[in-house]
């Protein structure tokens, strides 16, 4: 595991201790491209990403994503923006139904927290077939609840 002290001001740290997940630790190296990490089975996407804040804050972030779901998710519905709070930070959750990336995959859901801390935007999701959200959000909650950054 690499210590906090080793990070940049650019990275963070999405630390998995759930046991039926793969991987125990990830780095988000590069901060403009997501961490994801999978499930042994594959069902389960959990990302993080870390990048520069944008006009608006998290919820203009994700009212943005929600007005073009139909053209990055197919299948885009059941779909929602609520405003939320991470650290005492203003946030953002989107969540949706989507018919994922092929007919075998099957239809999707997803959640997606967006938050400002530090000084960068934080997008962490999970990403689990319809039948397994219950799942999908121990998972989720695991994944956030481990995200660190540098210097805290």
């Amino acid at each position: 595991m690499v210590p906090d002290a080793a990070l940049s001001p650019d990275e963070a740290r999405l630390q998995l201790k759930h046991p039926h997940m793969i991987v125990v630790h990830s780095v988000v190296e590069d901060c403009e491209r997501p961490c994801i990490v999978t499930s042994p089975d594959e069902s389960f996407r959990i990302g993080l990403k870390v990048s520069d804040t944008e006009p608006g804050g998290p919820l203009a972030v994700h009212r943005r994503s929600h007005s073009q779901g139909a053209t990055t998710n197919p299948g885009y519905r059941d779909a929602e923006v609520v405003t939320s709070t991470r650290n005492g930070h203003a946030a953002a959750v989107r969540l949706f139904t989507w018919n994922g990336f092929s007919t075998a995959e099957g239809p999707r859901h997803t959640r997606d927290l967006c938050w400002e801390e530090g000084g960068r935007l934080y997008d962490a999701w999970v990403c689990a077939p319809v039948g397994r959200t219950a799942e999908a959000r121990a998972h989720f909650d695991t994944a956030v609840a481990t995200v660190t950054r540098n210097g805290g």
